[in-house]
């Protein structure tokens, strides 16, 4: 790609400047002329020698990944907005974040104190708690994939990134996904990876904040590698950088057996928020747990959730499909009640009408009225056959149904609404219904639980809450 000529992608995406290079790819700044607003466009790289079978599989992993990716809407996750090709070039279309990367704010100060450290390392744990959930493992976290925004808010970036050029044909041309100062010891073993490894990755960038220096640095990767598998990090004993309990905290994410480090990012985030509230976490919860009896969160390997638990802090539903569906049906019926209110002279049209006129259609078995309240894209990736055998399956019935929402994501052009359903079959989330406004009327892009048809369908439903926006409710039935 020559940058000193203007290159436009699909028509559509202008790169306007360079932000960074890295190992898989050079990140522009751009221009989406149809949603008229600025992004992040990440061209992929492959790396050189690899033979036309390796960079096939490369390929098919990396759409596969950047579409799980594209699923995580979370406040401290920079949101994948699509992905496509346009020639030669593989792309993802990403949200810019308006800030500066940890790595540059190390590059450039002094070690950062406790109580700042220990906050964005929080939130990295409330970024991946969330993706974990979702079956993604990011395997490259570093200083250089978080954002630190207006000085406090922190979004986490590349997730599914890493691991769609990490497979076994790409292992054996000898490239290493990862940043090796970061890799957990496990993922230098070329080991299966599971939530526990981003963890552990999480630890090193707690430490470097803390102490200004990468606990496993050398000069050469051999080393580094040693360093991770055989030596531990400078002396941890008797640090309490002005917070009782961080240093332990650190010691137990650093941990080199899987199995004594924290068991999920939910629960070092719990020890995190206990130290910020100025308390010390229980001492007997910073003890390694030793081996589990099941291994908990996902298995990065089969790419699929297990249940987890955690203090009684999350549950799992395992439910089909169809069993979701049929609640959704209800959903057409009283969501526009929730979202939005009102019917104000020159507003906009309501985003909930959108969708209950395309899950009315869908009952009806109406494909074309259901396609044409959704987006381009949506219309190329959705089988709206398959939605109505679903919907109009004789042996699912809607069932009486809690409905739970919370708007995650409100601006000009996108709105983002979480939906959850509570009835006979217990919790069960309705996923992130996306909607665009196109000038005349919102377009649906994601439509929560049906875009899961196309794709690889979770086997259960978190159930946790965000304190801080508490749900609406409505009986329906």
């Amino acid at each position: 790609m020559d940058e000193k000529k203007e290159t436009v992608l699909k028509g559509r995406y202008r790169l306007l400047a360079t932000l960074g290079r890295g190992a898989m790819g050079t990140v522009f700044l751009a221009h989406d002329a149809v949603m008229d607003r600025r992004v992040a466009i990440k061209v992929l790289r492959l790396p050189e020698g690899l033979s036309a079978g390796a960079q096939d599989e490369a390929l098919r992993r990396f759409y596969r990944e950047a579409r799980l990716a594209g699923r995580l809407i979370h406040p401290n996750i920079i949101a994948t907005f699509d992905i496509d090709h346009d020639g030669g070039y593989h792309f993802i279309s990403m949200e810019l974040a308006e800030g500066r990367t940890l790595a540059t704010l190390l590059e450039e100060g002094d070690p950062i104190a406790a109580a700042p450290a220990a906050g964005i390392a929080l939130q990295v744990c409330r970024a991946l708690e969330f993706a974990h959930s979702h079956g993604v493992v990011h395997r490259d976290i570093k200083p250089g994939n978080i954002f630190v925004i207006g000085g406090d808010r922190v979004k986490v970036g590349d997730f599914g990134i890493a691991r769609s050029m990490d497979s076994a044909t790409l292992t054996q041309t000898g490239y290493s996904m990862g940043t090796p100062q970061y890799m957990s010891p496990e993922q230098v073993r070329g080991e299966p990876l599971d939530p526990r490894s981003d963890i552990f990755s999480l630890g090193v960038v707690l430490y470097e904040m803390l102490e200004g220096a990468n606990p496993f640095a050398a000069d050469t990767p051999p080393t580094v590698i040693y360093n991770i598998l055989e030596k531990e990090p400078p002396s941890l004993e008797g640090r309490v950088y002005d917070m009782p309990g961080l240093s332990q905290v650190l010691a137990r994410a650093l941990h080199k057996d899987a199995a004594a480090r924290y068991q999920d990012a939910g629960e070092m985030a719990l020890d995190l928020e206990t130290l910020l509230g100025g308390a010390a976490p229980d001492a007997a919860a910073l003890q390694p747990t030793g081996t589990p009896s099941s291994q908990p969160g996902i298995t990065a390997a089969a790419g699929k959730e297990e249940p987890a638990k955690k203090g009684g802090r999350r549950k799992w539903l395992i439910v089909s499909i169809a069993a979701v569906l049929a609640v959704c049906i209800t959903l057409a019926v009283v969501l526009p009640l929730l979202l939005l209110g009102g019917d104000e002279e020159g507003a906009r049209p309501d985003p909930a009408e959108a969708i209950m006129a395309f899950v009315a259609a869908l009952r009806r078995g109406d494909v074309g009225e259901a396609a044409a309240f959704l987006t381009r894209r949506a219309r190329q990736e959705l089988d709206l056959d398959l939605m109505i055998r679903r919907m109009q399956d004789p042996d699912e019935q809607p069932q009486e149904a809690e409905l739970e929402f919370d708007v995650v994501e409100e601006g000009e052009q996108i709105i983002v609404i979480k939906v959850w359903a509570v009835g006979e079959v217990g919790r069960v989330s309705l996923g992130m219904w996306t909607l665009y406004w196109d000038g005349e009327r919102w377009l649906i892009e994601k439509p929560g639980v049906f875009a899961q048809l196309n794709g690889e369908t979770e086997g259960g439903s978190y159930t946790g809450w965000p304190e801080e926006h508490p749900p609406a409710r409505v009986t329906c039935i």
